[in-house]
């Protein structure tokens, strides 16, 4: 669960950090809200007892993956 929470952290920050550096454009909260939600999400999940068990399939994995690594590159790519 360490590294589920980690990776949360990570889109959290990076959320954050992307609403701070494009304060001034247009929709910067609907686009912050892109990245940040998916790791508040995974955080909250990684609480609960029942999520826990489905967290640790392969198929929860890649899935994890795919969508931080989309909402990360959005990040980056937004303007």
């Amino acid at each position: 669960m360490n590294n589920y929470r980690m990776w949360s952290y990570s889109m959290i920050a990076i959320g954050l950090i992307n609403l701070d550096y494009q304060r001034h454009q247009a929709h910067v909260l609907g686009n912050s809200a892109l990245i940040i939600l998916p790791g508040i999400i995974l955080l909250g999940l990684t609480f609960l007892p029942a999520a826990k068990k489905s967290l640790e399939t392969r198929y929860a994995q890649i899935t994890w993956l795919v969508i931080g690594l989309a909402s990360i590159a959005f990040a980056f790519t937004n303007r």
